[in-house]
Order: structure tokens, then sequence, then C-alpha cells
């Protein structure tokens, strides 16, 4: 656990809740060995609580938490896709099953496809 100790002054800290929110630690509370003064980049001063902060990473440093939170999102989204398709298939179909009764496909995968496009996927070759 970190304590103000870890937080000398002139240390470049990075609010935990807000990554675009930086400061210079000025110096420890006297709330405790838990707190430390913090002059935001904005020149907002306050008390802060070591738990809310983290030292500034490198660039590489913040661009690889960056990526593994998206890299996070994509293997959910993932499981959620399989886990899609095992329902499916438990009741003998398939995601892409069309219902010619009905002129349509019998799940609604198009929002999918259309989370793919509006990130940027090509997903015209998905029906070939």
């Amino acid at each position: 656990m970190s304590t103000a100790a870890d937080f000398p002054p002139d240390t470049r800290i990075v609010s935990r809740a807000n990554l675009t929110r930086k400061g210079t630690v000025i110096g420890k509370s006297s709330q405790g060995d838990q707190v430390v003064a913090v002059e935001w980049d904005s020149g907002d001063l306050a008390r802060v609580n070591v738990a809310d902060i983290r030292t500034e990473a490198s660039l590489e440093d913040e661009f690889n938490e960056f990526r593994e939170l998206v890299d996070a999102k994509l293997a959910e989204a993932a499981s959620l896709i399989r886990e899609a398709a095992r329902m499916a298939e438990s009741r003998g179909k398939d995601l892409q099953d069309y219902d010619s009764e009905n002129d349509d496909y019998l799940f609604d995968y198009g929002q999918i496809e259309g989370a793919m496009r509006d990130a940027g996927w090509n997903t015209s070759s998905w029906h070939c």
C-alpha cells in the first residue's frame, strides 16, 4: 500500500479516475500518511489520497496501459459472441441462420456488423 512517502515533492502524478488529469506533488498533507498536497496542471490545489493517484508514466507505458484496456474490451466482446454462438448451437441453430418464412435472418447480428464497420473494419465479405 502506498503512502505519502512514496510521492515526494516534485513527483509528477496522474489521477487514477481520470488519466488526463495530471499534476505535481507539492508536499505532504497534515491529514496523515495517506494524503499529499497536489497542484494540478489546471492550477487547482488539492489534498489527494495516495490511493487515488499514481506516478505519471512514460508515453510508452501510458499507451501500453491503454492498449491493455482496449484489448480487454475486445476479449470481452469475443467471449460474448462465442457465448451467443454456443447458445444458438445448443438449439441447433447458427448465428447466420436465415428465416425464409419471414425473409430475414433469424438472429440480429447486424448490430455486431454495424459496430465492426463503425470501428473501421470492412464487413462486406462476411456473407460470402
